[in-house]
């Protein structure tokens, strides 16, 4: 093992600039796939030395491959990993990016606003303000917290599980669950601020209605695409 990683780094050292960039870019792709240390160093040394004889002859990488660059990987992790592109990895990639986008940008604000709570209460039991804490306060913060919390981890695992059909059984259980929270969640909500009696947040308007609808209907969407990447990645195996 130590020998053939010193052999394709030797050899990707004498590549030029715009080689290693493409073969950066096909290893990034490789690495989403469930494959061990040893493959994923026989894959690149096949691939190091397509681009080391593109370089002798003075032709693009692509040429000598013969293939779109993401197809010859496809041939590679099947002949060398075993491994067969799942049908759903594309699915579960999409939701998994959109899950985590839409985590961190509820749980940053949600943190640095539960910081100030905190730095406040330390330092005077109050706001930095000097406005009181409030139970209200806090469930604003634990509501933007959870479903955050929840959504990164999502996102992670569909990612993770992609190009693994043989993990296609917990992905699909995570996208239940995500549709399942997507029902839940906002009764649980009306419910908590009735008992705390907070003013729920209504549409008014037919232009908040609008403004609202995308959002509404992108949070049934993309549970089903993750069930739906799952589904198929369950079907590639059998």
């Amino acid at each position: 093992m130590d020998t053939l990683l010193s052999e394709n780094y030797t050899l990707e050292q004498s590549l030029s600039y715009q080689n290693r960039k493409t073969i950066a870019k096909m290893f990034r792709y490789i690495k989403t796939f469930s494959l061990g240390e040893y493959e994923i160093e026989l894959i690149r040394k096949d691939i190091l030395g397509m681009a080391a004889e593109s370089e002798q002859r003075n032709e693009p990488l692509a040429e000598v491959m013969g293939k779109d660059p993401k197809i010859f990987c496809n041939d590679l992790l099947e002949a060398i990993g075993g491994i067969k592109v799942p049908r759903g990895r594309t699915c579960l990639r999409t939701a998994g990016w959109f899950y985590q986008m839409i985590g961190w940008l509820n749980l940053i604000p949600a943190i640095f606003s539960l910081c100030a709570i905190l730095l406040g209460y330390v330092s005077a039991g109050t706001l930095l303000s000097g406005d009181p804490i409030t139970e209200e306060m806090m469930f604003s913060i634990i509501i933007s917290v959870l479903p955050a919390v929840l959504y990164i981890f999502a996102g992670h695992y569909a990612k993770k599980y992609s190009g693994d059909a043989s993990r296609a059984g917990s992905a699909l259980r995570w996208g239940i669950a995500l549709m399942l929270f997507v029902i839940i969640y906002p009764i649980l909500n009306n419910i908590i601020s009735e008992y705390l009696a907070i003013e729920p947040r209504a549409y008014t308007t037919n232009e908040q209605i609008l403004m609202g609808a995308p959002s509404i209907l992108l949070s049934y969407i993309f549970p089903l695409l993750y069930m739906a990447g799952a589904y198929m990645n369950k079907k590639s195996v059998q």
